[in-house]
């Protein structure tokens, strides 16, 4: 049997059924830093905080190999879900990596770091 948190929690992910993806509908968030192969933002997770009212965004910024391939990572919030803002930025070289992949957003409350 679920505990009422493990309820909350699973409610807080879904959304509904996503519609059919239509490239030609999307929206750019954030943009490459350069143009060709290689080149490219994403990777991402999203999560939404329902006590903020907030979405947070998990993206990363590739280049080419040879190029600092996985060399960036960001975390971004928005009140709408389509336009975003930087709260967080991490190069590979800061997180002492080789190249930075995935990730998972979790949230924490009156935690001192």
């Amino acid at each position: 049997m679920m505990t009422n948190q493990q309820i909350q929690s699973r409610k807080q992910r879904y959304f509904g059924i996503p519609p059919k993806f239509d490239p030609e509908k999307g929206k750019t968030v954030f943009q490459p830093e350069g143009k060709g192969y290689g080149y490219w933002v994403g990777g991402h997770n999203v999560i939404f905080d329902a006590d903020e009212k907030k979405f947070y965004l998990y993206y990363r910024i590739r280049h080419p190999l040879g190029k600092g391939r996985g060399g960036k990572c960001r975390i971004a919030e928005s009140r709408d879900g389509v336009v975003f803002t930087n709260i967080w930025k991490a190069t590979k070289e800061q997180l002492d990596a080789e190249s930075k992949d995935g990730s998972h957003e979790l949230r924490m409350s009156k935690v001192s770091l």
